[in-house]
């Protein structure tokens, strides 16, 4: 049964790693977007010693017999690629790009404070100035 346990943890390690793939590919162009990587580690190792053939022999020092057999792979975490993507050219007066580090400020609708590299702004109805899904950026001190 250890067998199978170990090859579905590997399958299940690949398909999140699928998945991780898949929406990276399918955002490629989505502004602002950054692409994510997985990190995996081994599970537990446990050791299976072989019993020992001849109690009474004296050929000295025994060699260590037996298996290292591992249990498996999890994921331990998904981390985000901190590249600057290609900067376009827009014909939006609002418009910016962030090259470098950093991140513009936005408010959301609960008044909590969120952060993006989505540089696609407009004017709302009130004269703020928004990201396109309709969050203020927030004035930096």
């Amino acid at each position: 049964m250890d067998a199978l346990r170990i090859a579905a943890t590997g399958m299940m390690a690949q398909q999140r790693n699928t998945e991780l793939i898949a929406n990276n590919l399918a955002n490629m162009n989505t502004t602002g977007f950054q692409r994510r990587r997985s990190e995996f580690n081994d599970l537990i190792y446990k050791n299976l010693e072989r019993p020992d053939m001849f109690p009474h022999s004296k050929a000295g020092p025994k060699v260590p017999g037996g298996i290292h057999s591992g249990l498996g792979v999890s994921q331990i975490a998904t981390y985000r690629i901190l590249e600057q993507g290609s900067l376009h050219a827009t014909d939006n007066t609002f418009d910016l790009a962030i090259e470098g580090s950093g991140y513009l400020q936005v408010q959301l609708p609960d008044g909590n404070t969120a952060y993006t590299r989505d540089g696609t702004l407009q004017l709302n109805a009130q004269g703020l100035i928004v990201t396109g899904d309709g969050y203020a950026i927030e004035p930096s001190v």
